[in-house]
């Protein structure tokens, strides 16, 4: 087989499928081969291990995730809009994963990192890292807010910004023990609370298809309105 192969694209996706339904430790190498259609020869001319491979392929997931969070948390989108997309964009992808599968998978991440915490320090570290990463995505855009002047100056970015990705967490959990996708949407409005901005209107929560600056005046496209809790 040669480098060009597609083989490890096709393992990276054959072990995010098969953990993401079921768990690490019930998945062997040998099935995600069966499963991304590789020789098991070939998979250890790539990895050394199943936690190599898994850490590889959360890395290449979240990179792929990356640009649409490169594009939710986009700098041309108001800061408390970014925050409020995020969620319901969440929401979305947890909801077509239930009509798809028939159960809330939860965050493959979150799931992945958590069971192998103390096992495999490759895939706690990897995971680790994306975790920071996606603090620091809120982060930035609570920094923002602060200087439009939407967020209080007071607020400290940092600390929030872990605060809302450990409520998202929470809420990927619980949706998932439940099988309730709605659990996530159902956060926005607490989660614009903790940064003191509260959600006025019926309208439904913003996601990635409506988009609209919407701080102190309704959008065109969303009924929803951001305003600063004085």
């Amino acid at each position: 087989m040669g480098r060009n192969s597609d083989a490890k694209e096709r393992l990276f996706e054959a072990a995010i499928d098969l953990i993401w339904k079921n768990s690490y430790g019930s998945v062997g190498v040998e099935e995600i081969c069966r499963h991304a259609g590789v020789q098991k020869g070939s998979f250890y001319y790539f990895f050394s291990s199943k936690a190599q491979l898994v850490a590889a392929a959360l890395d290449a997931n979240w990179q792929l995730r990356a640009v649409e969070m490169r594009e939710i948390f986009d700098a041309k989108v108001p800061p408390v809009e970014r925050i409020a997309n995020y969620f319901a964009r969440i929401y979305e992808r947890q909801r077509d994963k239930k009509a798809a599968l028939g159960y809330v998978p939860g965050c493959v991440h979150g799931s992945i990192g958590l069971e192998c915490s103390r096992q495999e320090a490759q895939i706690r570290e990897t995971v680790a890292d994306i975790a920071r990463q996606r603090c620091e995505w809120f982060a930035t855009a609570l920094i923002d807010g602060q200087r439009s002047g939407d967020i209080s100056p007071d607020l400290d970015a940092q600390a929030m910004g872990i605060a809302l990705f450990c409520l998202l967490q929470g809420g990927l959990m619980q949706a998932r023990i439940r099988n309730d996708p709605l659990i996530i949407k159902q956060l926005i409005v607490p989660a614009l609370a903790m940064i003191g901005v509260s959600a006025a209107g019926s309208g439904p929560a913003p996601d990635r298809r409506r988009r609209g600056r919407t701080h102190g005046k309704t959008s065109r496209k969303n009924s929803q309105t951001f305003v600063p809790i004085r």
